[in-house]
């Protein structure tokens, strides 16, 4: 055997720059109080389907969804996810939930059950574990006797705290079985697991094994449908604190809202926007706000000056008197029906089942509903909205593909079917454009009437982005530059502080303003104004320095200097950026002059 010419030479492979640093997907994130949802977690989906699945096809969430994922940019991409956040806004317990009933599996059957004499599992909450054996439903008639028989045992575990003592089970007819803890408290983490014996926590039986699975790297995927949903225990959490451990978890989100059914105060408002607004975020979310038109006033006084923030004009829920016939489903004798219901709209009231909702509009006084009445009156009925116009500017920029040329959207002009318009007419456009308050417009021409969302602003000050092009767009460029540097201190061996260091540095800003070029976040060409090209002369001590913005886009410029302060001494790569920002137009003036 000859000898190796390893012995001799000896050459390893490897591959160079092989980290790769995502950038964000700036996708919506809904903050909501449901119980599905485990505190300090998200789950994300890619569709309204899986979205009814999870949380109801009754939900807010999914009425959400169905908006969200229905519609399509001018450039005909779509949103690639919807996330959805927990807030405690009430202390809660630790929680299973059964897998869906949707599952095949989980398909439930009280025979399967009288065959079970030696049942167990194990279930642990916080520090407490405890295994139960010999459970035995031979005698069992019903699934609700199945799930009392279950609480009994774990209420009797011997020298069990309060977690358990008080715990409830409960099978709900539909999706299965669910567990409620006893108490309140903070990080009780809950989960389950075999024991000897008849395993009764599996697929098919409880439904409670193996705890739903959240995989949050790269695009956050999430799986549900194959598993139970524990949800830890929790006390309540500021809105401060709910937004905080959201972001801890994943910052991969470009904008958020709280769902209309929590019912925030401006007070509540108002602190999400401090703290969108802190110099810790800086232009890294949309903050985005419904205001019903009672509330404009008040709320644009409130808000005016927090940058980050979207304020739309939303429908408020509808009350109106409708007569009802015991066990019909049609409901007469309301005004307007046509114009202000739509089919999906949730309806509430003393003789109308819990989950009731418009299946059709009938005429214009006269509406069917999913579910029948239970008396013969003439009653107030509350209609919910299912409409969501705040979410137009969330949309558009989830659908903004930054790969893409020319990719930046213009926010107004944008027409999303199915969304009814709140203003007609255009002294109500003049006073809600002066207070940079959005809304779904009604224009026409020639008697063709088109409704597209206006006027697309933010609230803020004068040295806040204003427009909500500019913000999403700064957005993205801040989260792209700092991909691109995170990349770059991750594959070379050092970033030296000197001139090669600062020449790197230059580098990667280039490779993203190159970019920002191609996809129009930076505008080439613009006319400046005399106090822009003096603010750029002034800031970069460069006569010349205007004229390179307006001509090419961009000024550029690092420097290597001392972190202040620091010991022992640490150096910092200092850049400025200026560049010439994507304005839209939204008006046209003409002068025809006839000779």
């Amino acid at each position: 055997m000859a000898i190796s010419s390893q012995h001799y030479i000896q050459i390893n492979s490897t591959i160079g720059a092989g980290n790769v640093v995502n950038q964000r997907s700036l996708v919506a994130r809904c903050f909501t109080a449901n119980t599905l949802i485990a505190p300090n977690t998200f789950i994300q989906f890619t569709n309204a389907t899986d979205v009814g699945e999870y949380f109801g096809t009754n939900s807010e969430e999914y009425y959400r969804a169905i908006f969200y994922f229905g519609w399509l940019s001018k450039s005909t991409t779509s949103a690639p996810f919807i996330q959805f956040a927990r807030w405690v806004s009430v202390a809660t317990p630790p929680r299973i939930f059964s897998i869906p009933a949707s599952n095949p599996a989980q398909a439930q059957s009280i025979g399967a059950w009288n065959a079970i004499t030696a049942g167990a599992f194990g279930i642990t909450i916080g520090a407490e574990a405890y295994a139960l054996s010999s459970l035995n439903f031979s005698t069992d008639v019903n699934l609700t006797e199945v799930a009392a028989r279950i609480q009994t045992e774990i209420q009797a575990i011997g020298g069990a705290s309060v977690q358990f003592t008080s715990a409830t089970v409960t099978y709900d007819g539909s999706s299965g079985f669910n567990f409620v803890g006893g108490s309140a408290v903070g990080s009780s983490s809950i989960s389950i697991q075999a024991a000897s014996g008849q395993d009764i926590s599996v697929i098919g039986l409880l439904g409670w094994r193996p705890g739903s699975v959240f995989t949050n790297s790269n695009y956050n995927t999430s799986t549900f449908k194959n598993n139970a949903i524990w949800t830890a225990g929790s006390l309540i959490q500021t809105l401060t604190a709910s937004l905080d451990a959201s972001q801890n978890e994943s910052n991969n989100f470009g904008s958020f809202l709280f769902l209309n059914n929590l019912g925030l105060t401006i007070s509540q408002i108002i602190e999400i926007a401090t703290w969108n607004n802190a110099a810790a975020q800086n232009e890294f979310y949309l903050y985005s706000v419904p205001v019903i038109e009672a509330n404009i006033s008040a709320w644009h006084t409130a808000l005016n000056t927090f940058g980050g923030l979207s304020l739309t004009l939303s429908a408020s829920n509808l009350t109106l008197s409708g007569a009802l016939t015991n066990a019909s489903a049609t409901v007469i004798g309301l005004s307007d029906a046509e114009t202000l219901l739509q089919i999906g709209m949730p309806v509430t009231g003393a003789s109308i089942p819990a989950g009731a909702v418009i299946v059709s509009i009938v005429s214009n006084n006269s509406i069917t509903i999913s579910k029948n009445a239970t008396a013969t009156l003439t009653e107030t009925l509350t209609f919910a909205t299912v409409q969501f116009p705040e979410m137009a500017p969330m949309m558009i920029e989830a659908t903004t593909d930054y790969s893409l040329p020319n990719a930046v959207q213009n926010y107004m002009f944008q027409i999303f079917e199915g969304l009814s318009p709140l203003v007609f007419d255009e002294s109500d456009a003049t006073a809600y454009d002066a207070l940079a308050l959005n809304y779904y417009g009604q224009t026409q021409s020639a008697g063709q009437k088109f409704n597209f969302y206006q006027r697309g602003l933010m609230q803020g000050g004068a040295t806040d982005a204003r427009d909500q092009n500019v913000y999403v767009n700064e957005i993205w460029l801040k989260d792209a530059i700092t991909a691109a540097f995170l990349q770059l201190l991750l594959n070379v061996t050092e970033l030296p502080a000197n001139a090669q260091g600062k020449a790197l540095s230059l580098l990667t800003i280039q490779g993203v303003i190159n970019q920002s070029l191609i996809n129009g976040v930076i505008s080439v060409g613009k006319t400046l104004t005399a106090a822009q090209k003096a603010f750029i002369t002034f800031t970069t001590n460069d006569p010349n320095a205007w004229y390179q913005v307006q001509n090419t886009g961009y000024w550029i410029n690092a420097e290597i200097q001392v972190i202040p302060a620091s010991d022992p001494i640490e150096y910092e790569v200092v850049y400025t950026l200026i560049y010439s920002k994507n304005d839209v137009i939204r008006f046209v003036s003409g002068t025809n002059i006839l000779i």
